[in-house]
Formats: C-alpha cells, structure tokens, sequence
C-alpha cells in the first residue's frame, strides 16, 4: 500500500495529477480542487483504494483530510469519488460541521450526495468525528476547548443545548473544569 508520496507534479488534468518521485517513477494521484501547477513541489498522504480492475491513489495534503475521507467513505452508499466530491466541494470543516449539525440541505448540494445517503452520513458519522478549532469558528461558538464540550455531550447534553448556553461564555474561562461549571450552573 502506497500511504505517502512527495514529488513534482508534471501533469495536471482537472482532479488528476501525476507527481514524478525522486526514484523516477510517476504516480497518477486523484486530488481535491486544490491549485497546483506544474514543476511544484508537493507531497501527499495517500489513500490506495483496490478495486478488481483498477488501483487508484487518493491525494490529500494534510493526514487529517486522509483521516476523515476514510471515514467517509466507510459509510455505505458512499465510494471515494464521492468522498472526494464532498471535500472538494464544502472543504473538511464545513463538511465536518454539516455532518454533526445534520444540516441537510447543505449536505444535499453536494454532486451525488441524495437525501437518504446524506441521512446515513449524518446518523453513522455524527458521533464519531471529533470537533476541531475550524469547527467552533464555523458555528460561531466561542473558543470553547473541544474537551469540554465532549464531556457535556457525554453527559447525555446535545450538542445544540451546549452551544446555545456557551455562546455567551465570559472569555476568561477557558480551562475545561471551569467551562464545565460554568454550562452546569446555568442549566
């Protein structure tokens, strides 16, 4: 299995490129919508899928869009090309943000994405994607540690019902014990 690749590209052709190695040998990796040009330098880290007639590399610049592409696509219903229509076309946070919202409708205007797989994304996924920084920004909630709203939610709150209270956080807690008391003393 190919898990990492760095090279030059020397081809581009809509979401295929192929990057030549320092060993000579030229891979045909499918990416995101990201600009490349050619005789850039770039790595990727890789995601081989295997198929009976076909073996075809997935590029992502980042191990964390690997990470959740692999997620993705473990959902039934949902293969790799539209694993990677989904970041091309909302990027990882915002999809990452649609999942755990169940914002359907976001979900649906993505090319191939129909309401019954969007439902299976949202019900398999939403509570196995970890919320990042990116994620608090996109939903407007204050710099909340994702540790502490982890724990809330493990506390049988929803996630709605702890945003909606923390949103008004002074900014001087921060740490996650006083975040916590502070969301317990106002419910």
């Amino acid at each position: 299995m190919i898990g990492y690749l760095r090279g030059e590209v020397v081809a581009i052709k809509d979401r295929e490129v192929i990057i030549l190695t320092a060993t000579g040998v030229g891979y045909q990796v499918m990416v995101q919508a990201v600009p490349l040009t050619e005789n850039e330098q770039v790595q990727f880290f890789i995601h081989t899928h295997v198929r009976e007639d076909a073996i075809t590399l997935y590029g992502f610049l980042s191990f964390a869009e690997l990470r959740f592409f692999e997620l993705i696509i473990s959902v039934n219903g949902i293969g790799p090309k539209l694993g990677m229509e989904i970041l091309s076309s909302i990027g990882m946070e915002q999809a990452q943000a649609a999942i755990m919202q169940k914002d359907l409708k976001t979900l649906k205007g993505i090319k191939g994405l129909g309401a019954k797989t969007a439902e299976r994304l949202c019900l398999e996924l939403g509570d196995k994607i970890e919320p990042t920084a990116e994620f608090a920004k996109l939903t407007n909630t204050p710099e909340i540690s994702d540790e502490a709203i982890i724990g809330l939610m493990n506390l049988g709150y929803k996630r709605s019902h702890v945003e909606a209270i923390l949103k008004d956080i002074p900014t001087e807690i921060s740490d996650t014990e006083a975040v916590i008391r502070y969301f317990l003393q106002r419910v």
